[in-house]
């Protein structure tokens, strides 16, 4: 069966999870093409960059994204346009929530 719902909970990955392996994560729920409902929370993660908001956000699922990013200390105001830029591109999304308390 193809895989429509996927969760994810990085928050207590600390410094196991790395900037290429989160890269290829990402790659890797992109060709889902099948999934239509996904949550990731990175919560805490210091990979987590403008690179990498853009690569969670290029191949998203059809139709709810919940993405949190609370506490990640690399988070900028050009992540936050990256993320208005893509969230308004993508086609068919009908949910999309977003975490971001205790970034600055």
């Amino acid at each position: 069966p193809e895989l429509q719902v996927l969760r994810l909970d990085l928050r207590s990955s600390g410094s196991t999870i790395t900037y290429p392996g989160l890269r290829t994560l990402a790659d890797r729920i992109g060709e889902l093409n099948k999934l239509q409902v996904l949550t990731m929370d990175v919560s805490g993660l210091d990979v987590v960059d403008d690179g990498i908001v853009a690569q969670m956000l290029t191949a998203p699922p059809s139709e709810q994204l919940t993405l949190l990013m609370d506490g990640c200390p690399k988070i900028t105001n050009t992540s936050i346009r990256i993320l208005r830029r893509c969230v308004a591109s993508l086609k068919g999304l009908k949910r999309f929530e977003l975490g971001l308390a205790g970034n600055q």
